[in-house]
């Protein structure tokens, strides 16, 4: 009697648990033409709640029984609303959304020669920091997904390392991996972002899963900074204008907010620049959509960026980048899709100002006008005619002012930037239940059968699997004196993949693919290492080393030994050195040892200029930020000039050729 109604009540429990979410929307969203609209946005009007479509237009939304305003965005066309009433089933809504009208404001050209889009983008230039110092702190939840597949190798891939490849990453030419995570952000100014890890899935193989991809960061690129996407100069960069050239495409009317499309072309082609179109809203000056695309020597990309308000900022909400990529014998694709809601956002009165903005170039008489006017960091902005120089000012006041009293409360006014991410004990462990409402995009239909091929071949493989892991236990054999072996002990950490300790022995035989065996000082020349290496999660990494070089010709031993701790936390590092060893004159080590072995063997070139150091040394670094590095350190050593060595000879003997001195050339300028 006790046990069933304990299982009533269970049900009864999970029922409340999970009925306010029986509902929802789903459907497909395309345009006028059937055309299917990627990565589409979806936004509960009013709400910080949403989702966005996947690859193949559909989507999807879990909510509870009520009346709700949809509103559905996708780049270039018209935004539509639409009032559903949602109740215990799911409402099939197929969104068909109309290309967005793009008009010419003919005022904008009247007789000034300049496109429109340069005094637009000056105003939104003179903003964008702005934009950055308004968010004083918010949260958010962000669903991120990474699906990847490789196409094809090439076929001398496959015949130098094809096999060893799929042995030791597990992957398979024309599978498709999927990685999803459920991530909570957390970010406050001047830039502290913590990143938590609620729960991830992947059809990884477990080679890879063991070296720690088993989720996936949330991309924060944010177009309002000098440089994004790593090195990529920004269209509203304070030097964009060096990089850029714009052209104005005409306006669009949202929710009676004017929207103005400009085209971003590169000046020269490179590979920090992109090209693309961005929309900025008129007067406030928000992002409100990029559509940006860059190349580099490997791959084509595309950045596809949604922005919404809540609380008057333009915030992404969705965000997509692809990858083409045809490298070093492979050809495929990555797909990268992020959706942002449950924003919940803390503003900075100071920097949520929306002053009217005087671009100088144009409105030459109003700028001379307000030259006279004193701006500081108490004046008010709201609606006020401000020149572009005294925003600058009135920015460059305001951050002093801001650096003063955080550094007044005790805060490390050095620290410009700091990243942390937790991973939840339980991100592995949640279930079907959690990511049906949690997964913000559906999975396409080459994503599902990715899935379950992995699956298969995961069961296929399991036997394997269990015989490569028994094989790769601690246990030595004679043959790792040839061919090297890292030897792991204790628990590997579930989460990011590296073991407690380990024991790293590298072979003389690893260096003769890379032809580092032979110079004409040493003649040929046999190297091995030995490294034992501690670490405790992401806090502290500690390494003993010693690495032995023989030079067969002097007959001598070079080596290093030393010791290293690195404090991850507190971004310090600390190593103790000591030694013989052989270093280039240059200390740009501008020649490497596989170019020198081919000119020295093959056409009696040595190029390399060498001398032996008897060395000790101590290095202290502590990194501040990510612009500014401090190093102490000591080094005594003793220097000694090497000769060639007499009866060395080459694989080619040219007649009448001998090796030049070991002695750098010195290139003197004058005036002369």
């Amino acid at each position: 009697m006790f046990k069933k109604t304990y299982v009533l009540l269970l049900l009864i429990l999970l029922h409340f648990c999970f009925s306010g979410f029986a509902g929802g929307i789903k459907g497909t969203i395309k345009n006028k033409k059937g055309e299917q609209l990627s990565y589409a946005s979806i936004i509960v009007k009013g709400s910080s709640r949403g989702t966005m479509a996947n690859d193949e237009g559909r989507y999807e939304l879990a909510l509870e029984k009520g009346s709700y305003t949809i509103i559905f965005q996708y780049l270039s066309h018209k935004t539509l609303e639409k009032t559903l009433e949602i109740g215990s089933d799911y409402v099939i809504f197929d969104a068909i959304l109309e290309e967005q009208s793009v008009a010419l404001n003919e005022v904008r050209f009247s007789a000034k020669a300049e496109d429109p889009a340069y005094t637009i983008m000056r105003k939104a230039i003179s903003m964008a920091r702005f934009k950055v110092l308004e968010l004083d702190a918010y949260t958010a939840r962000t669903y991120v997904k990474g699906t990847a597949k490789v196409n094809e190798v090439s076929g001398l891939i496959k015949m130098l390392a094809g096999k060893k490849i799929e042995k030791e990453t597990g992957l398979k030419i024309g599978q498709t991996y999927v990685i999803e995570s459920i991530n909570d952000i957390n970010f406050k100014q001047p830039s502290n972002v913590k990143e938590k890890v609620i729960s991830a899935r992947n059809n990884l193989p477990k080679q890879l899963q063991e070296q720690g991809a088993n989720f996936i960061p949330v991309a924060r690129t944010s177009f309002y900074n000098p440089k994004s996407f790593g090195d990529m100069i920004s269209p509203l960069s304070p030097t964009a204008l060096a990089y850029y050239k714009f052209k104005y495409e005409g306006d669009f009317n949202e929710n009676g907010l004017t929207v103005n499309k400009i085209r971003v072309i590169p000046k020269s082609e490179g590979e920090n620049v992109f090209s693309g179109v961005i929309n900025i809203i008129e007067d406030s000056w928000y992002i409100h959509s990029v559509d940006l695309k860059f190349k580099d020597d490997n791959s084509s990309n595309t950045i596809k960026i949604i922005y919404s308000p809540f609380k008057e900022v333009w915030l992404p909400v969705s965000y997509a980048f692809r990858s083409d990529f045809d490298a070093f014998g492979f050809n495929g694709f990555f797909n990268y899709v992020t959706n942002v809601r449950n924003y919940t956002v803390s503003i900075n009165e100071k920097y949520h100002q929306k002053p009217v903005v005087i671009d100088e170039k144009i409105d030459k008489a109003e700028a001379i006008a307000l030259k006279s006017e004193k701006v500081d960091t108490k004046t008010s902005l709201k609606q006020k005619e401000i020149t572009r120089k005294q925003l600058e000012k009135f920015l460059k006041a305001s951050e002093k002012e801001d650096k003063k009293e955080r550094k007044s409360k005790g805060e490390d006014v050095a620290l410009v930037r700091s990243y942390s991410i937790e991973v939840d004990t339980l991100f592995k462990k949640r279930t079907t239940d959690f990511w049906n409402i949690e997964r913000q995009v559906p999975l396409t239909d080459y994503e599902i059968k990715g899935y379950a091929q992995a699956d298969s071949i995961t069961k296929a493989n399991e036997g394997q699997y269990k015989k490569d892991s028994i094989k790769n236990l601690p246990v030595f054999k004679v043959s790792h004196l040839v061919l090297g072996k890292t030897y792991n002990y204790g628990k590997r950490d579930d989460i990011f993949g590296f073991y407690p300790q380990s024991l790293t022995y590298a072979s003389p035989i690893a260096q003769i693919p890379l032809l580092d065996f032979v110079n004409s000082l040493d003649g040929y020349y046999l190297q091995a290492g030995i490294k034992y290496e501690t670490r405790n999660k992401l806090i502290n990494r500690t390494s003993l080393f010693a690495d032995l070089k023989y030079a067969i010709g002097r007959q001598i031993l070079n080596f290093d030994i030393g010791y290293f701790n690195f404090q991850i936390k507190k971004n310090r590092s600390f190593e103790i050195k000591a030694g013989r060893n052989i270093q280039q004159f240059n200390a740009n080590n501008p020649i490497s040892p596989f170019t020198n072995t081919v000119y020295t063997m093959l056409g009696e070139e040595n190029y390399m200029k060498i001398f032996q150091k008897d060395f000790a040394s101590l290095e202290y670094r502590k990194r501040f930020s990510p612009l500014f590095v401090g190093i102490l350190g000591v080094e005594y050593a003793q220097k000694k000039e090497l000769q060639n060595l007499p009866n060395f000879k080459p694989w080619i003997d040219i007649k009448d050729k001998e090796f030049s001195s070991n002695q750098p050339t010195v290139i003197e300028l004058n005036d002369k």
